[in-house]
């Protein structure tokens, strides 16, 4: 395995998502060369093995929201200069395979596919699908979701997250069976170790990733004023929040005088995601939004639960959410009322040390990607 040569690539940045990490780390170990090709829009800091080679498409860091901020025709010339130097590469490297690892990738593969050497191999994995009933038409994102009608007959191997998420992509139309490769952690890059919660120390809850409503952040925040057998309770919010959202909660922090007890913590390079995990006690993944991407995240299309375990952390989560994890005993659901919050999170103190145990437990033995990966991997290149 280790003579197959690849081009990954994101019309986004590598780092942003945990399975950006995750996935090319594998590619590194099973290729004996990898490209990553990604858009230029936030620092890189991750150190990925001698065999990977970095390649963007252009200089200058110019983040999504000054991109976004740009009339349409200047938005379509940053993405087709990123589709240009895909085929520049794909033509001049000769790849054995290449991983397309996000919508606007496919679409890129979608306008140089005639150009495409036909021995190469075109792997499709989507972590995150498009809801068609809110994208506008004649955008990016539309043309990504049409393009699949074309591709998906041709390529090798289309992987995604979830079953649930089946509803998202025309697998009718794939010449060969897809595979699901949930969006679980790789073994190697998180601490794998159990938390400790000493006496007296205050219990930190961390919510991680996009702070946004519909998530029962207001209600964590009240939450910040009461105690557990005399313990401070804490709340770390750690990941991009917009400008009136962040407003809104720190007003709320301020109202219930709780500025000690909430942290904010600025969306970063993906490395800080362990580390800053590591501070906190329980994870959070709590939500009541009604949008089909919610409703259709299933067992394995939240990572966040699985960065959480992987660091030792039990988890809170909504009740219908729960589901998906029945028989995991770190996985504690909640009503999102005060009462119900706080006595499952008292449950969770309690119970804390078997808890962390079984968190990591389950994650070493069944919940990483390693395992899916190599077997989806030696699948496509036998």
């Amino acid at each position: 395995m280790k003579k197959i040569k690849a081009l990954s690539t994101v019309y986004a940045h590598h780092e942003t998502h945990g399975p950006g990490i995750y996935h090319n780390e594998l590619l590194a170990k099973y290729c004996s060369e990898v490209d990553i090709l990604y858009s230029n829009v936030m620092e890189t800091t991750w150190k990925f093995p001698d065999n990977v080679r970095l390649i963007t498409d252009r200089q200058e860091i110019i983040p999504w929201d000054t991109i976004y901020a740009k009339p349409v025709h200047i938005k379509w010339m940053y993405f087709l200069k990123y589709t240009r130097l895909m085929l520049k590469l794909i033509r001049k490297n000769k790849y054995d395979l290449v991983v397309l690892f996000n919508p606007p990738a496919l679409l890129s593969y979608r306008i140089i596919k005639a150009f495409v050497p036909e021995k190469t191999k075109i792997w499709y994995h989507n972590y995150d699908p498009l809801n068609s009933e809110t994208i506008k038409k004649y955008s990016q994102q539309w043309f990504a979701l049409k393009a699949m009608n074309n591709v998906f007959p041709t390529i090798d191997l289309f992987t995604h997250s979830e079953e649930k998420r089946n509803r998202f992509f025309p697998i009718e139309l794939l010449k060969k069976p897809y595979h699901i490769l949930p969006n679980y952690p790789a073994i190697e890059l998180h601490g794998g170790e159990e938390r400790k919660l000493n006496a007296n120390e205050p219990v930190k809850l961390i919510f991680s990733g996009v702070i946004s409503e519909g998530n029962t952040l207001e209600e964590l925040i009240k939450l910040t004023q009461k105690t557990i057998d005399g313990r401070e309770i804490h709340l770390i919010l750690k990941g991009f929040v917009k400008d009136h959202y962040k407003e809104s909660l720190e007003a709320l922090v301020k109202e219930n005088n709780v500025q000690d007890k909430v942290t904010f913590i600025p969306a970063g390079p993906w490395r800080e995601v362990p580390e800053i995990l590591r501070t906190a006690h329980i994870g959070i993944h709590i939500f009541h939004k009604a949008d089909i991407i919610s409703k259709t995240m299933g067992k394995g299309g939240s990572g966040k639960v699985f960065q959480y375990i992987a660091e030792g952390l039990p988890v809170l989560m909504s009740n219908g959410f729960k589901t998906n994890f029945e028989e995991y005993d770190w996985a504690v659901a909640t009503d999102i009322d005060q009462d119900s919050l706080l006595k499952n999170v008292t449950h969770l103190v309690t119970s804390y040390q078997s808890l962390t145990h079984k968190a990591i437990e389950s994650f070493k033995t069944e919940l990483s990607c390693n395992a899916a990966f190599e077997a989806i991997f030696q699948s496509l290149v036998e």
